[in-house]
């Protein structure tokens, strides 16, 4: 064995041995000395030129790594922590515009709040574990256009329906970073949006089973409600028992565990309505839109007429249906302050040179202005203290005089009535009286509920004392509205077109018909209930109108709406849909965006039974045939549905 040979076979003598192999040596033998020490292969055995080695990898591999980084990878910060977005092939990261995202300085704004101008996807929310399918996703006119690019065909994830309203509650914006300069994409990903998620639920007062209270129901779920929650069953049939009703089962619902399904949030809204006379035309998303338009109007009107300099001490999230009469009288325990209320915004023609005259005492030609309470629509926080005020009061005067009352009606009419005059006041003396004071802010809590009228009629209307101001009508026959106009003395005709957020709502009937005919459905062309004075098409008809028996428009005018013939059809589409969908999305000035969901068990029959505190589960037979239609063997689905298809199943 040469010296050249074993001296240059040290290298992989040190890393391919397969035995115990001797240290190399000056002197180079023939054979191996008895005394030399031999090593495991799994050990390296140490040299000078193997320590240079290890060194050199020590800090070179570092800067290799570091550069291949950099030549495929681009980095990004949102100031919160580091995330690394893999780029295609090796182009490198454009500098940042201002189209994109302006210089950051230290003490900004977070940078989720400083992108500007980035076009809103109504679809924009956190990834989930279980997202929406494309097809499943309701087209919402209301909504932005959702962006797209050839480069980015999947612009919009969708949130997921089940964890929904609880995904994005409580996040925190980024924090900017201290510096700019930090290098991003040309197309950065999409920053989380800060987004309410709300609950809506409707709640219908009903102690026993009956066709009326299937047809509220049916109405409410074949337009894409979550099904209504009953109250009181059981119990007694009187009005007054809604006030507790309601109430029992707010405390119920705000008190449970934060991770409950059926938890209710102080933000959360809800609608009660009458069960016996009353229907639902119009979709949620409507019901929703005029809910945050018609508040934001009332907060104008209270902004002009506030005296202070400071911030106004009213505002309104509470809407009670209204009408003609100021109802009931003061022998029925109950002080309404009939003269002190405000004065209606309509127009002040509206019934023409008489307008709240009425020389006749017959109530028809006075603008509506007095509270109804056959519906009532508000968040759950101030909703639960209106009606708590509302059942104090009654507990208090029933103690002194007894069970003496007409309706619940006197009890929250006494309640906004002394609001009012407190407003009066309010505004009267102006910025003399500190706000701060104790004294001053227990009197505000006393009187101010945030209570309003819906004067305008278009969440509910009561047809008593307006027994010929509506009809069902076709928007888009105006021959009919013009004749009928003529009879009332309307000149000129006033009821002229489908409202912009009806026409931008999505039509129920679209999920029961075939593409073709989806295509060519029109609001216009579909009977609804709507007033030829106001304009008004409510979202919820009530039927309180009693004189000449108008009771008996519940049956006379049920096959004239618009939900025929596909009334079975449409319930049945909404109980089978696969993933509950979003009732309405609106951005709002103070609370940013907001998207509307029911609860997660929006599709089955509940009713509130306060006594177990719970909800227990029902059917349409154990809501919709009383004992009277068990006793004539008349079957609901022939009242309710008139299809001759047979019984209801799903």
């Amino acid at each position: 064995m040469s010296n050249t040979r074993e001296a240059g076979s040290w290298w992989s003598q040190m890393f391919n041995n397969t035995g115990y192999q001797e240290l190399p040596t000056t002197t180079v033998k023939d054979k191996a000395e008895t005394t030399s020490q031999y090593t495991p292969r799994r050990c390296v055995r140490l040299s000078t030129r193997g320590i240079f080695l290890v060194l050199a990898a020590i800090l070179l591999v570092p800067t290799f790594l570091a550069l291949a980084a950099l030549e495929g990878r681009q980095y990004l910060s949102d100031g919160t922590g580091d995330v690394f977005e893999v780029t295609e092939g090796q182009v490198a990261a454009p500098k940042a515009t201002p189209g994109v995202v302006p210089d950051l300085v230290k003490g900004s704004s977070p940078a989720a709040d400083v992108v500007p101008d980035i076009p809103e996807d109504p679809l924009d929310m956190p990834d989930s574990p279980d997202v929406l399918d494309e097809s499943e996703v309701p087209v919402d006119p209301e909504a932005p256009a959702i962006p797209t690019s050839p480069e980015d065909p999947d612009a919009a994830t969708v949130l997921d329906t089940e964890t929904a309203p609880d995904a994005l509650n409580g996040l925190d914006a980024p924090e900017a970073p201290e510096a700019p300069g930090i290098p991003v994409m040309a197309k950065p990903p999409k920053m989380p949006q800060q987004v309410s998620n709300r609950r809506l639920v409707i709640l219908l007062p009903a102690n026993a089973p009956g066709v009326n209270l299937c047809k509220a129901m049916v109405t409410a779920i074949a337009l894409g409600y979550p099904t209504p929650i009953i109250l009181n069953w059981g119990k007694s049939g009187s009005h007054l028992a809604k006030i507790a009703g309601v109430l029992d089962y707010l405390d119920w619902s705000v008190r449970l565990k934060s991770n409950h399904k059926d938890r209710l949030n102080a933000d959360d809204l809800i609608m009660v309505a009458d069960s016996s006379d009353s229907w639902f035309q119009l979709p949620p998303s409507v019901l929703i839109q005029r809910y945050h338009d018609l508040n934001a109007q009332a907060d104008e009107r209270l902004q002009k007429q506030w005296t202070g300099s400071g911030p106004c001490p009213m505002k309104q999230t509470i809407m009670v249906s209204t009408q003609k009469r100021c109802w009931p009288s003061p022998p029925s325990g109950s002080e309404l302050h009939c003269g002190d209320l405000p004065e209606s915004p309509l127009r002040e023609d509206l019934y023409g040179p008489d307008t709240d005259a009425d020389p006749e005492m017959r109530m028809v030609d006075v603008r509506p202005k007095y509270i109804n309470s056959g519906a009532f629509i508000g968040p759950v926080g101030d909703m639960r203290r209106y009606f708590r005020r509302a059942q104090n009061r009654y507990t208090d005067k029933k103690a002194l005089q007894g069970n003496h009352f007409y309706s619940d009606q006197g009890f929250f009419g006494e309640i906004w009535g002394e609001q009012e005059v407190w407003r009066t006041w309010r505004r009267e003396i102006g910025d003399n009286i500190d706000g701060n004071l104790n004294a001053s802010a227990m009197v505000r809590d006393q009187f101010e509920y945030h209570v309003g009228l819906d004067y305008y009629q278009t969440i509910s209307i009561p047809t008593v004392f307006e027994e010929d101001d509506g009809d069902i009508v076709s928007l888009n026959n105006q021959t009919m509205i013009a004749a009928r106009s003529a009879e009332l003395e309307i000149e000129p005709v006033r009821l002229t077109q489908v409202p912009p957020e009806i026409a931008n709502a999505t039509n129920p009937i679209g999920r029961v018909v075939s593409a073709e005919q989806r295509r060519s459905l029109d609001w216009g062309d579909m009977n609804v209930y709507a007033d030829f004075f106001t304009t008004a098409i409510p979202v919820n008809i009530h039927h309180n109108a009693h004189i000449n028996n108008l009771k008996g428009r519940r049956i006379w005018w049920w096959p004239r709406m618009w939900f025929f013939p596909y009334l079975r059809d449409l319930v049945t589409a909404q109980l089978k849909q696969r993933r509950q969908q979003p009732l309405h999305r609106i951005q709002t000035p103070e609370d940013g965006k907001i998207v509307y969901w029911g609860l997660e068990k929006y599709k089955e029959i509940r009713r509130f039974m306060d006594l177990r505190k719970e909800l227990v589960t029902s059917d349409f037979d154990g809501i919709c045939m009383s004992k009277w239609a068990k006793k004539e063997k008349q079957n609901w689905w022939d009242v309710v549905f008139m299809d001759d298809r047979g019984a209801w199943e799903l």
